[in-house]
């Protein structure tokens, strides 16, 4: 027979009693620990992964800019008389409005400097050994004689431009040949005028 006096009352509560010990909470926080850890670098590797991506397109979008520019300011060439410097390098030519663009391509970059005014960078992250401007004659010759001579010059039917792209380990190469505007159907008529 069990009398149930105060004291056995308060034992048996003692027994019913729900809660942690000190063992359980802390491995529950070591758990936490480690769950926050590895969630931690599991995001870390998705930002790097998207912040790469967003820097290779702003540079893509940048320099697919530039080239379109420059060869839409080409190809409204009205004649060879207004390709005033040529070179694999730099290129100085009179717009339709007198302006004169010279394009330039060292430290890395594609500078445009108009009317003697400083340059400014039209395109960067460049790889200097693969991009250049190539000169071709009405044959499809190679004008390579840097810089070309006045007399180059007035042979010249194409340029062929082409830019390569370099972020870290990733390149892209651009290429267009680019036919001025009155250069592809023969040389300038005084009826042209």
């Amino acid at each position: 027979m069990t009398y149930n006096t105060p004291m056995t009352k308060f034992s048996q509560r003692k027994n019913l009693a729900c809660g942690f010990t000190l063992m359980e909470l802390v491995i529950v926080i070591i758990a936490f620990g480690i769950i926050g850890v590895i969630s931690v670098a599991i995001l870390r590797s998705a930002g790097d992964v998207y912040w790469g991506i967003t820097n290779r397109k702003a540079v893509v979008i940048t320099n697919q800019t530039a080239l379109s520019r420059m060869v839409r300011e080409i190809s409204l060439q009205l004649d060879r008389s207004r390709l005033e410097y040529a070179s694999d390098d730099q290129l100085q030519l009179v717009t339709p409005r007198l302006h004169t663009l010279t394009y330039s391509i060292g430290g890395a970059q594609i500078s445009l400097s108009k009317n003697e005014n400083p340059s400014r960078v039209l395109a960067d992250h460049i790889v200097l050994a693969n991009t250049s401007f190539g000169y071709r004659d009405s044959f499809g010759n190679i004008l390579n004689a840097f810089p070309l001579s006045s007399a180059d010059r007035q042979k010249v039917w194409t340029i062929d431009l082409e830019v390569e792209t370099g972020l870290d380990t990733d390149t892209l190469a651009l290429k267009s040949t680019i036919f001025p505007e009155n250069l592809r159907y023969g040389q300038r008529m005084p009826y042209h005028d």
